[in-house]
Parts: C-alpha cells; structure tokens; sequence
C-alpha cells in the first residue's frame, strides 16, 4: 500500500494508482453506496447504447476485439474456439469504459 501512495503516479487522474487509491479511501459507511450507484450508472448507459444500432456495432467490435486478443493465448486451442467476423484482424483493440463507452485500448 505504501508503494501505491508514494507513486508518482498514484496523484495522475485516470491512472490504475489513482482509481485503485480513490476507491480505497471509500469511507467504510459510504463505498457500498458509491459502487451501487456506479454499477447502475454503467448499466443505464450501457442500455442506452445498445438501443441504437450504432451502440451495437460498437458492442459487436468490442467483443471480436476481445476474441482477438484471447486468440493470441494459451488457452485459445483453435481457431474454431471462437465466433469469426468480418472485422479485419488488423482492426484496433478496444475497451469498455466505466462509462460504458467503447474506446481505443
């Protein structure tokens, strides 16, 4: 914990020191609170996105970027493993946010 806190980067917005150090800091009465409204938050939006037809492309991008990625280990003992699309394996690599949003990773 103590690397954490005195990590440069533990003071930069949007760093995994920064989330993980906000989080912490929760006050025991509050954080249940705080992640119930976080996780439903992220569903409202997330539902809102999939009700257009562009949030489900970014949906269907999101989840063959990840197929790729899980291609490339161990575990992925052949091709047939997963469902193939027509995205191009060239495409970038993409991540859901905490804000339900779909970006480059």
């Amino acid at each position: 914990m103590t690397k954490i806190k005195n990590s440069s980067a533990s003071s930069v917005e949007g760093t995994s020191e920064f989330l993980f150090l906000s989080n912490y800091n929760l006050h025991d009465d509050s954080w249940q609170s705080e992640f119930e409204k976080r996780i439903e938050n992220y569903f409202f939006k997330l539902h809102n996105l999939l009700e257009t037809k562009e949030g489900f492309y970014q949906i269907t991008r999101l989840a063959e970027s990840r197929r790729r990625e899980f291609r490339k280990t161990d575990l992925a003992e052949f091709r047939l493993t997963t469902p193939i699309t027509n995205i191009p394996e060239t495409a970038e690599l993409l991540q859901m946010t905490e804000e339900a949003t779909v970006i480059t990773k």
